[in-house]
């Protein structure tokens, strides 16, 4: 009777013990989360919130991209980034590209949000930038050619270090939202300077004496593409149709 009662005195506190440890370890990872919560809210907003940001399920890349300084330019009151939600027809392209490319729909809003923004701020075409981005790297943000240019539009560092900020360093068009601004402006230079798109293309190519003009078929052919994707009437065709306005407008 004795070790009966030993042995239920001993069950009740381990019972005792296991409830208090649970309970315990019940309030610490809730204020873990907590933590976690107002950690993820600080930094990315209400976009923090979202399980893929708070548990790792959205790339790194894509994270950091979004919280780098570029990525909070103008930004809406109340917003931690820069980056409107796309338009349904920009949307369209996205999911285009997603497929054609085997992308990940999470880096691609990402490329496709920036490519909308710069293109409002620049007042070019983005299916134009992201169809540049397509013949110059296939969407590998650490794409680097023999002569130096570099990421996704393929631009060498050496000819464009004014449109770069001193803060980002010599990886900073490795960076996707860094390398699409800058594209947008080297892009927006050339069309300043040309009397059709054909031209500038040729011309952001460095291949203006080609009398093929084989790059600017390449793109606009991907814009053509991308286009009927999404429902979107084609603003310039390749070599050898008309073009239905001229590359840009008076800035």
């Amino acid at each position: 009777m004795n070790k009966f009662s030993r042995l239920s005195r001993y069950i009740r506190y381990l019972v005792t013990f296991v409830i208090h440890f649970a309970h315990g370890s019940v309030s610490v990872i809730g204020v873990l989360m907590l933590a976690l919560i107002g950690y993820q809210y600080a930094r990315f907003g209400s976009e923090g919130l979202n399980p893929r940001s708070m548990f790792g399920y959205a790339p790194a890349a894509t994270v950091h991209a979004l919280d780098t300084p570029e990525a909070q330019i103008s930004a809406p009151a109340g917003s931690k980034t820069a980056l409107p939600p796309l338009t349904r027809q920009m949307a369209l392209v996205a999911d285009a590209i997603a497929k054609r490319h085997h992308l990940s729909p999470l880096a691609v809003d990402l490329l496709v949000r920036t490519a909308q923004r710069e293109g409002t701020a620049n007042q070019i075409d983005p299916v134009l930038i992201l169809s540049i981005i397509t013949v110059e790297s296939r969407f590998n943000p650490y794409s680097q050619s023999a002569y130096g240019a570099q990421g996704l539009m393929q631009i060498v560092p050496r000819s464009h270090t004014d449109k770069m900020s001193a803060e980002t360093g010599v990886t900073a068009l490795f960076n996707p939202v860094e390398n699409i601004r800058i594209g947008a402006l080297v892009l927006k230079a050339f069309m300043r300077n040309s009397d059709n798109m054909i031209d500038t293309l040729q011309k952001y190519a460095g291949a203006s004496k080609d009398p093929e003009q084989r790059y600017a078929t390449k793109v606009l052919q991907e814009y053509t593409r991308l286009c009927e994707a999404a429902g979107i009437t084609p603003r310039f065709t390749p070599p050898g149709g008309a073009e239905s306005e001229p590359s840009s407008p008076e800035s």
